[in-house]
């Protein structure tokens, strides 16, 4: 039968909440790379960025310049005030398990999260330990992937997807 869509969670330490995998971008990463760095990290999964990796095949150099950088498109952009900086920027990114490393979660208890599980949007609609932004991100993503999936495609879907948030903090409002 048909398998609803499922997104992985973590419950975070530091917030006492259920938080999707994600991090801070280093400068010299790309948004692309510090999505399959902190799911790798976090999770122990090896993800493919939904919609492919960036858009760059590294020919375009009448479009780049050597401070421009090509990266994969995200689900949507969450703008708002942070302790670190004038402003903190939430991308947020869907991938899928690369089935042919690891499909599933290869999690270990560490500083910064005590459980990882998929959950359906009914279970992430339940939760109480749950920011209420982070529940619109998956409800985003959720909604997201049922829009981009075909009927067909998703009934033979057996994994879930990664709603990953990148953040960068530090934004001028300039």
């Amino acid at each position: 039968g048909f398998t609803p869509p499922r997104m992985l969670l973590g419950f975070h330490v530091k917030s006492k909440s259920w938080l999707p995998p994600g991090g801070k971008v280093k400068p010299t990463e790309s948004f692309d790379t510090a999505l399959h760095r902190e799911v790798l990290e976090e999770a122990g999964m090896y993800v493919r960025i939904y919609g492919g990796e960036s858009l760059s095949d590294g020919n375009d150099r009448h479009f780049r310049d050597e401070h421009s950088e090509q990266c994969c498109t995200p689900i949507f952009v969450d703008k708002h005030r942070s302790p670190a900086g004038p402003y903190h920027l939430a991308l947020c990114y869907i991938a899928k398990p690369e089935e042919a490393h690891r499909p599933e979660p290869f999690f270990h208890h560490n500083e910064e999260f005590t459980a990882m599980r998929w959950m359906r949007l009914d279970e992430i609609n339940a939760l109480f330990a749950i920011k209420p932004s982070v529940r619109r991100y998956c409800q985003i993503a959720m909604a997201a992937v049922v829009q981009i999936e075909d009927l067909q495609h998703a009934k033979r879907q057996q994994s879930g997807y990664v709603a990953a948030v990148l953040e960068a903090d530090r934004v001028n409002d300039e």
